[in-house]
């Protein structure tokens, strides 16, 4: 695989190549899904069908996602073992742990392991996750430790980019940091913002995901509708599950909605979305192997999305929900 001070705050609701082959890879085989307590929960999932739409294909082996965020708790049995060690920039030189909670959260959508009756099953079990603390542990942080967070994933080989937060404004040390992923062939997936749609269809910009290249993600609820409380504008270019998303946790957890809860919980907002489709940009990266490109795979992830009411692309819904089979099978 390729190898490529304002106040920000964690996106969360209150609270080319050769053609991918069609064979199945007999080195990919499918998890039993049922043995995960908090499965039958696990409604984003259900709407993907990983074990009928990827998993007999990749399970993103091979892939590297940076989770650019609180950090990530490493000994989490649904993690251990397929976490790397990353880097800590809000307390230079110790391990990037979580004490947030949000971090963790979304390495569990992305890579929890299925079937090993522990928690929850993440999107794209195979890959390894790469943690870059840069949310202290009330979930804020700088533009220049996000900014340096971005740049360091990329030095150290993310192939993906995880970035479920939001910035108060544009800044130009991030937007440079976001530009040279992009140029180095990594998949950046960013937040859309949960701001509700004003009376005129459009918030003000959501930023990283409204730079260049970004592939910028709104959420949905159960029904497949566009969430309520996600943002619209024109960086928004697709969809992923985003209401009521169950995943793992640390048990120091500093979230309010997560503290004390007993190593789950359950969270709101494009800042859940966004590692659906990271995951999902694993998996094609994977899928593709050698030939793979960063700016191809965004291209898919968006023109492959399924399109949702109102008919055709639009400021709200972008292209339309991840369609991980159609994804795959491009």
């Amino acid at each position: 695989m390729r190898r490529a001070a304002a106040l920000l705050c964690a996106a969360l609701l209150l609270s080319g190549g050769c053609s991918p082959t069609s064979e199945p890879d007999p080195s990919a085989s499918p998890s039993p899904l049922g043995d995960d307590p908090l499965r039958d929960r696990q409604w984003g999932l259900d709407l993907l069908d990983p074990e009928r739409t990827a998993w007999p294909v990749t399970r993103g082996e091979g892939v590297t996602v940076a989770v650019v965020d609180s950090g990530v708790d490493a000994d989490h049995p649904d993690l251990a073992g397929r976490v790397d060690a990353g880097i800590d920039l809000v307390e230079p030189g110790t391990p990037p742990d979580d004490q947030y909670g949000h971090g963790t959260h979304v390495a569990g959508i992305i890579g929890a392991e299925p079937g090993n009756d522990v928690g929850v099953a993440g999107l794209a079990p195979d890959v390894r996750i790469l943690p870059v603390r840069v949310l202290d542990a009330d979930g804020r942080g700088t533009f220049a430790r996000t900014a340096r967070g971005i740049a360091w994933a990329v030095d150290h080989g993310a192939d993906v980019l995880t970035l479920s937060l939001t910035l108060a404004k544009d800044d130009r040390r991030v937007r440079s940091a976001v530009g040279r992923a992009v140029d180095r062939g990594v998949v950046v997936v960013a937040a859309a913002g949960n701001r509700s749609c004003p009376p005129g269809g459009v918030n003000q910009t959501v930023y990283p995901a409204a730079y260049p290249g970004v592939v910028g993600v709104g959420g949905v609820d159960d029904t497949g509708a566009v969430a309520s409380f996600s943002s619209c504008g024109p960086w928004v270019d697709l969809l992923a599950p985003g209401l009521g998303i169950i995943s793992i946790v640390p048990p120091q957890s500093r979230r309010p909605e997560c503290r004390d809860a007993d190593g789950s919980c359950l969270l709101s907002g494009t800042s859940e979305a966004v590692p659906f489709v990271a995951a999902a940009a694993a998996l094609r990266l994977a899928q593709l192997g050698d030939s793979a490109d960063g700016r191809r795979v965004a291209t898919d992830l968006v023109e492959s999305a399924a399109d949702v009411d109102p008919s055709g692309p639009d400021l709200r819904s972008g292209h339309g929900l991840l369609d991980l089979e159609a994804l795959l099978d491009r």
